[in-house]
């Protein structure tokens, strides 16, 4: 090496700029977003910092390491710049019970932590820690959503009991009103809703009137248990929403696009762009274009579709023109629903087979015949990991020839290592084919990632590795007895 190269300063973290940074943490954070969401059992807090004799720190017993969902944590703790730029996206939600604790109250959280909080969640709150969310106000600059139940608003109105005697003292009263000026003066801000209305809990108009208001409200997300709908009176009020999500809603999408059954009157929401929902039958949503004329994404939880039941009940495709996402998921008979929709300007659809009354799915035969893409479309298809896929081949083909970008993922990747799955009808007489493959390309990876740890000389990798395999092992000296 030249004194001249020598002298040339190292690259490292420190060398970064800030817009990098934000990039590099980004990326971290989307990873740990994912892997909170695999599914994957991952121990409940970090590891102690103390070592065992032989340098190497202990896994929980069948947990994966807690960092796996962290890493923007571990990001951090690296050094000032990177806790910087971390520490807004470590808390993007926070409990209103957590708000009435020393540690808040008495402002010992970074400013940059708070910075990120946007969602305010009532789960478990009483009179107490809503009056402590209230007065939290002024420092949660980014908060703009709310997160509650039909019982969480309840115990807000302290109608709760202590030892047995109900609290409503001058004092309770006086904190309830102060704490509903607070709310009241900030309502503009909270344009995000997800509220649970249990059953007979009747109260989202109260909801609706403590928090926000309709006409600022841009995102809804609404769940019951009741097959009642009684949302058409706020939701024609909703004037400016522009995402509504009822995929955990029970009653009928029939229900509500017509809020009077004498004059058949149709709810109209002209600014949404965005729908999430179960749909039992085609023909309720057959009036989805009038519903909401601006829609560009449309996610559906379908119930199974069978040749000549809703599909061809249909007289009209439904015609959404400025819809760019279509998102269908359920059996694999839901890709039958193509047929149903004039959707031109399509640029992303995604398949997702969650359930299958079949251990098999002929993909040369899974989109309808008569599908025509718009050019250049991504088409994303996700299936149940016990599904076995034939004529694979004949679908990439297909795709190929009429100009769409296909790819494939598995969905429930840890079902092959679970006991028998009620989603998928697995074979009762003969082992499964999906398990087998599963299986196979496990321990395919297996040998790869033992190579590289060893490679790496990565002793906690190696480590955690045995730990895994400590099952198999045990298994292997079965067989040798």
């Amino acid at each position: 090496m030249s004194s001249q190269d020598s002298a040339k300063p190292r690259a490292s973290i420190d060398s970064l700029s800030k817009e990098l940074l934000h990039r590099v943490v980004a990326l971290v954070d989307e990873q740990d977003r994912s892997v909170a969401e695999s599914g994957v059992s991952l121990a409940s807090e970090a590891p102690s910092s103390t070592t065992s004799r032989s340098g190497v720190t202990k896994l929980p017993e069948g947990k994966l390491s807690w960092w796996y969902a962290h890493g923007v944590s571990a990001l951090s703790l690296v050094n000032r710049r990177l806790r910087e730029v971390a520490l807004p996206l470590l808390c993007r939600s926070i409990k209103a019970t957590q708000l009435s604790k020393p540690i808040f109250q008495f402002s010992r959280i970074p400013a940059g932590l708070l910075a990120g909080i946007e969602t305010l969640d009532f789960a478990g709150a009483d009179l107490d820690s809503y009056a402590a969310a209230a007065i939290a106000l002024d420092q949660l600059k980014s908060l703009h959503e709310i997160r509650l139940s039909g019982h969480d608003n309840e115990r807000v109105n302290w109608r709760v009991r202590v030892e047995g005697k109900a609290r409503n003292t001058q004092d309770d009263r006086d904190s309830l009103m102060w704490a509903n000026e607070a709310f009241s003066a900030t309502v503009e801000r909270f344009t995000a809703l997800r509220y649970h209305c249990p059953p007979f809990c009747e109260n989202f108009s109260q909801v609706m009137q403590r928090f926000t208001r309709p006409p600022i409200l841009r995102k809804l997300v609404y769940s019951t248990e009741s097959t009642h709908c009684s949302l058409h009176e706020t939701l024609r009020a909703c004037t400016q929403l522009e995402e509504l999500d009822l995929s955990n809603a029970k009653f009928s999408f029939a229900s509500l696009l017509v809020y009077d059954a004498t004059s058949e009157l149709q709810l109209e929401l002209p600014r949404l762009t965005s729908l999430v929902s179960r749909c039992n039958d085609l023909k309720s949503i057959r009036n989805l274009g009038t519903f909401a004329s601006s829609l560009r994404r449309l996610s559906l939880r379908l119930a199974d579709i069978r040749q000549g039941t809703s599909i061809e009940a249909i007289a009209t495709k439904i015609a959404l023109p400025h819809l760019e996402v279509l998102e269908l998921s359920g059996y694999s008979s839901c890709a039958k629903a193509l047929s149903s929709f004039d959707i031109p300007a399509l640029k992303k659809l995604e398949l997702s087979i969650t359930r299958s009354q079949s251990p098999r799915l002929d993909c040369a035969a899974f989109l309808p015949a008569d599908f025509a893409p718009p050019a250049g479309l991504d088409f994303h298809l996700a299936t149940h990991r016990l599904l076995t896929l034939d004529s694979f081949d004949s679908l990439q083909d297909r795709c190929t020839a009429q100009g769409m970008r296909f790819s494939h993922r598995y969905l429930a990747v840890l079902a092959p290592f679970e006991p028998r799955s009620t989603d998928v009808a697995e074979p009762v007489d003969e082992p499964s084919e999906a398990r087998k493959e599963a299986l196979l390309e496990t321990i395919s990876w297996a040998e790869e990632h033992l190579e590289k740890v060893w490679d790496e000389g990565d002793v906690q990798g190696l480590q955690e590795l045995a730990e895994a395999m400590k099952m198999v092992a045990q298994r292997k000296q079965l067989d040798t007895l």
